[in-house]
């Protein structure tokens, strides 16, 4: 949601556009958009990590191969909207123009900032992940040690008294 909705806040701004509802469904359309652009640079990576490549390689090559794919999308995106936001349609006395002003912004910043953003956290919640994970087993280890040590020391023998 925040990259979208920098995007359409100042396109907002600067066109002196309300925000409306109309515009509210533009960012409503937008999150899906974004949100798919992003599915498609991370499942790159995961295939290309998945092909042996290391984590820093995968993601710089994911970003090369899906540069000119995503800007393609979004610039036709932006491009079909230019007529929707100059004209003045009216409906229910609503114009239209917000909403492709919302888009219009909003592809614009939210595709750039996918590009870079979506990379940067992937490596980051990547790398939490495995602090994670090495925690938890350290912790595991650490336990399963124990429950060895404590059941050698504390072995009980049963004699029987027939």
């Amino acid at each position: 949601m925040p990259l979208p909705a920098i995007g359409v806040a100042w396109t907002l701004h600067l066109t002196g556009t309300p925000f409306n509802i109309i515009a509210s469904i533009g960012i409503i359309i937008l999150l899906g958009v974004v949100v798919n652009n992003g599915f498609v640079l991370i499942d790159l990576v995961t295939r290309l990590l998945a092909d042996g490549l290391p984590r820093l390689e995968a993601v710089i090559e994911a970003g090369k191969r899906r540069f000119l794919p995503i800007w393609m999308t979004s610039l036709t995106t932006i491009f079909g909207m230019i007529p929707m936001s100059l004209g003045d349609t009216k409906m229910m006395q609503m114009s239209y123009s917000p909403l492709g002003r919302a888009i219009m912004g909003g592809m614009l910043s939210a595709t750039f900032l996918t590009l870079l953003i979506f990379p940067l956290f992937y490596t980051l919640f990547d790398d939490l992940r495995i602090y994670v994970s090495s925690q938890i087993r350290s912790v595991f280890s650490q336990i399963k040690s124990a429950s060895i040590v404590s059941d050698s020391t504390h072995s009980i023998s049963y004699q029987r008294d027939d």
